[in-house]
């Protein structure tokens, strides 16, 4: 029997609430506080900043070291979801590259994301165990490489994996410039010419006309 592709992932990457185990949840999240703290205080030693003074953003990348109920040991990386909870959707064309092999997004519900390698997924109330593919492509995004996240408010789009922004980036059709949303589009009072804030010009036509 030919063995689907889902189960050669090594990587999940979504919110660890619904991947590390329910009962020892709590326990990963003083681990990840714990970690906090001492970027906190690293970052301060370096700096001229207290340690509450470190913007939130600029602690991420943090990294847990998770010991599953087997024994193993894994490091995973965790990141802040930048605007907290909701859903972050990665389209088709980004999933056909860098190793994607399942998911179409990563919803939220803890505030963070993280790349979980597969055998430290243990059983939670959202899935049955790490092979549970059906359940684990509706929380997440699998790759059978490991793969490039990186949140930020100051990145364009907030979320990339792998270099590819998340869907909902918007650009200027008319000069390519990012655009925070679509109310940054501004039309002329015709409609015959539209930009955003860098490259609008009125229509010529109706300038001329109001002139006159």
């Amino acid at each position: 029997m030919k063995i689907p592709k889902y189960y050669d992932y090594k990587y999940y990457v979504g919110d660890p609430c619904y991947v590390i185990d329910d009962e020892r949840w709590s326990l990963f999240c003083n681990k990840l506080w714990a970690a906090e703290e001492r970027e906190r205080q690293i970052q301060s030693n370096s700096s001229d900043k207290e340690p509450e003074e470190i913007s939130y953003d600029d602690l991420f990348p943090l990294f847990v070291d998770w010991e599953t109920k087997q024994g193993l040991t894994f490091s995973i990386e965790v990141w802040n979801s930048p605007n907290g909870d909701g859903e972050w959707h990665f389209s088709p064309h980004a999933q056909k590259k860098h190793g994607w092999i399942a998911g179409e997004s990563m919803p939220v519900d803890a505030g963070i994301l993280a790349i979980v390698p597969k055998d430290a997924i243990e059983n939670t109330r959202m899935m049955v165990d790490n092979d549970d593919i059906k359940s684990l492509r509706n929380l997440g995004i699998l790759f059978n490489t490991e793969p490039i996240l990186q949140t930020s408010h100051h990145i364009v789009g907030y979320v990339q994996l792998n270099d590819e922004e998340e869907d909902f980036v918007i650009y200027c059709d008319n000069c390519g410039d990012y655009l925070q949303s679509e109310y940054d589009i501004i039309y002329s009072d015709c409609g015959c010419t539209q930009g955003c804030y860098s490259c609008f010009e009125e229509c010529e036509d109706c300038y001329e006309d109001e002139e006159e």
